[in-house]
């Protein structure tokens, strides 16, 4: 009976992890499709691409127009356009809604984004980039709360002022030295995301262009939506750093998959010698 009952566990614990594995294999898949595709395509000058409507893809550098910029929460930097991520460590205390993270090990506490309108230009000409609706795909920077160290003073100026990422524990909050020594303990189970587009950065668009109807602002046309679902995607890198990043992204996946499905192999020779 005992054996029977084992047998049954390991073949359940090796469909699922077999499910596992051939997840992160398709995702792999995708990702080093991606890759491939980014590295294939020639790149094109941004003022042959201004002849035609329809869905581009655009490198160059960025310049603000008018001189608007927006203020990253947790660098405190000027830029163009930003991404943040409040990241907490999943414990008891961890709200039960609390959306979690890719890798499961974190849930996360606040997020946002806050752009504005740019050029984006190189040798042959300009356009002007808006990023009303986006996708943001930015290479970004971690922040770790650590016990030995303080956080940069924009992010103690955003802790104190969001509720949901301030509050440790509404029982620990009412006492103030628990609460300090509580907020003390879990530093390093926060982690402050941010990726930013900084004036002067090289980076890579896809969206629709479209002729400019504001000729005032000096550019050849406008990158932004275009009529179809998929909306403009910014990166905050080069084409070939975009790709290089998917690549590495598959390559992290290919092993995951492939360490998934050695242990279906395992528990199959388990199984079959239980």
């Amino acid at each position: 009976m005992i054996s029977t009952l084992l047998s049954i566990a390991i073949l359940v614990l090796a469909v699922g992890v077999l499910g596992i594995g051939g997840l992160y294999l398709y995702r792999a898949s995708r990702s080093f499709r991606s890759a491939y595709t980014l590295r294939q395509r020639c790149r094109t000058p941004i003022r042959e691409a201004v002849d035609h409507s329809g869905m581009v893809e655009l490198e160059g550098t960025v310049a603000p127009i008018d001189s608007k910029t927006v203020t990253a929460p947790f660098s405190g930097t000027d830029c163009l356009a930003y991404i943040y991520r409040t990241k907490e460590r999943i414990d008891s205390s961890t709200p039960a809604d609390a959306p979690r993270s890719s890798d499961g090990k974190y849930a996360l506490l606040d997020e946002g984004t806050e752009a504005v309108e740019f050029f984006l230009e190189d040798e042959t000409g300009r356009v002007r980039v808006d990023p009303t609706s986006g996708e943001f795909e930015f290479s970004t920077e971690t922040y770790e709360h650590m016990p030995w160290r303080d956080l940069p003073e924009p992010i103690t100026r955003y802790v104190e002022s969001t509720p949901a990422v301030d509050s440790q524990d509404p029982v620990l909050d009412s006492v103030p030295i628990l609460s300090a020594i509580a907020t003390w303990l879990v530093r390093n189970d926060r982690r402050f995301v941010e990726g930013r587009i900084e004036s002067g950065q090289s980076i890579y668009v896809r969206g629709s262009v479209e002729p400019d109807s504001r000729w005032e602002t000096g550019a050849d046309a406008i990158v932004e939506s275009g009529s179809e679902p998929s909306s403009i995607v910014i990166y905050n890198v080069p084409k070939r750093a975009t790709a290089w990043r998917f690549a590495k992204r598959g390559g992290r996946e290919l092993v995951l998959g492939v360490a998934a499905l050695s242990a279906v192999v395992v528990l199959g020779y388990g199984y079959v010698f239980v």
